[in-house]
Parts: structure tokens; C-alpha cells; sequence
């Protein structure tokens, strides 16, 4: 099972229990300016983003809005994955155009910063292939499809 933006690749069944947006990650102590200030503030600022090859849909729809904003972030610095980018942002090596949902790998360490337009925004659910559905594969597909919270066991989501 894959949990991943919509729609499902062919040959993949898909359920979709929840949306995610775009926010721009900024360390939790750091005074940001407001209004019409933030703007040429977050141009002046630099930028972490993880690595296309790591991310290639969450970096296609971080271009997307970036394009639709007029807005070119100056990055600095790349990583490998979500929860490096939010670590250099939480120490104040810059700020990162991230998935508001990444915000629980690091709570309370980061402001989130919501940004409009509906290219900041997309649908994510769980695929699979329907064929494979036995098993622990089938229980965590009934569970996906009732809406239930998962099992403790699998913590938090």
C-alpha cells in the first residue's frame, strides 16, 4: 500500500480519506513580518527543499504554486527527505514551501505559513493493488475504507 497524491497510477485501487496543502515552514522563534512586508521578507529569505528525485510530486506541486504566486524562493540548501528539510528549518538555516500535514514530524519547532490558490492544494489517499487485498495488506484496506483511526500500533498519522 502507498499513500500518495491522486489519482492512482492504472492498475492501482484508491481510496481517498483526506486532502493536504502547501504551507511555508518557518522556525518557531523567528519574528515574521506581516502583510504586505512578508512578501519581499520570504523573497529575501532562503530556501530549503528536499531533492526533486526524493519527492518528484510533492516538487511538482511546490513549482505549481510557485509559478501560479509569482514566486521564485531562492534555495539554499536540499535534502533527502521531509523530515531533514524541517530539521534545518527548525534551526534556522531557512525556510521551506513543505505539506501542511508534515508539521506533526516536528511539532511546536515550526510556524506554518498558509498559502492560497488551488494549486496549494490536492487530494492524498491510499492505493493498492485491489488483487493483493488478504492479509494484514486487507485488514489496513478495511480500516482505510471505513474511516476507522488506525490501531494504536501503527501510531500517529
Amino acid at each position: 500500500m502507498a499513500y500518495d497524491g491522486l489519482p492512482a497510477p492504472p492498475g492501482l485501487t484508491a481510496c481517498p480519506p483526506a486532502s493536504d496543502r502547501l504551507a511555508i515552514a518557518v522556525p518557531q522563534n523567528l519574528g515574521i513580518p506581516s502583510g504586505a512586508r512578508l512578501r519581499s521578507w520570504l523573497a529575501a529569505q532562503g530556501f530549503i527543499a528536499l531533492r526533486e528525485a526524493r519527492g518528484p510530486g510533492l516538487a511538482a506541486q511546490v513549482r505549481a504554486w510557485c509559478r501560479s504566486a509569482a514566486f521564485d524562493p531562492k534555495v539554499v540548501q536540499a535534502a533527502d527527505d521531509i523530515q531533514t528539510v524541517l530539521a534545518l528549518v527548525s534551526a534556522g538555516l531557512g525556510c521551506a514551501v513543505v505539506p501542511v500535514s508534515s508539521e506533526a514530524l516536528l511539532p511546536g519547532r515550526l510556524k506554518l505559513l498558509a498559502v492560497e490558490g488551488k494549486e496549494a492544494a490536492w487530494s492524498i489517499g491510499a492505493a493498492w493493488k485491489a488483487q493483493r487485498e488478504v492479509g494484514a495488506l486487507g485488514h489496513l484496506v478495511r480500516i482505510v475504507r471505513a474511516g476507522e483511526p488506525m490501531p494504536e500500533y501503527f501510531g500517529e498519522y
